[in-house]
């Protein structure tokens, strides 16, 4: 009988609690940018505060390369749905890759046009009672004006031509 009462004594002394988190980002809105990244919320499906920090990372599709790794200082979750704030973000470790796409990020702070995936990992601060989450979303991110409009296609030609004084007179110019 007491090794029966032991036995439930400890299983209660060591139940861990594990509590969910889930992220929402939206790629082709806010990951145009280094900046965008920290456009994000957090769903924390438990009852307690999680403290944690976030690592982000963004890879290009194509070459299977990481660009940019973001992480963010310690923060608790309150239950429910958090925005990640600003002031938060702005404190972030910033670590851009040596890759190309790297060296052009780290210089604009845009992401220039490619698919990418965007992971976002919860690590906890403490590991004894909640789990590390992660989140990843493809994106393609595309230029804001098509390039086909830019320049017509090589040995295209266009089908109404006008003098520049046609032009001028039609407030074109």
């Amino acid at each position: 009988m007491r090794r029966i009462i032991l036995y439930i004594f400890l299983l209660c002394v060591n139940t861990v609690v594990y509590s969910q988190l889930s992220f929402t980002f939206i790629p082709e809105i806010y990951g145009r940018s280094a900046d965008g990244l920290g456009s994000f919320q957090v769903l924390n499906r438990g009852v307690s505060k999680m403290p944690g920090r976030i690592v982000i990372v963004v890879t290009a599709i194509r070459t299977q390369s990481v660009v940019l790794t973001v992480t963010t200082p310690e923060y608790s979750f309150n239950p429910g749905i958090n925005n990640f704030p600003r002031t938060v973000f702005s404190r972030s470790l910033f670590n851009f890759s040596t890759s190309n796409y790297g060296a052009i990020v780290s210089q604009t702070r845009n992401f220039p046009p490619a698919e990418y995936s965007f992971c976002f990992r919860y690590i906890p601060t403490d590991k004894s009672l909640f789990n590390e989450q992660e989140d990843c979303f493809d994106g393609e991110v595309q230029p804001l004006v098509p390039i086909a409009l830019l320049d017509p296609e090589h040995l295209d030609t266009l089908c109404e031509k006008k003098t520049l004084t046609q032009l001028a007179a039609s407030g074109a110019l």
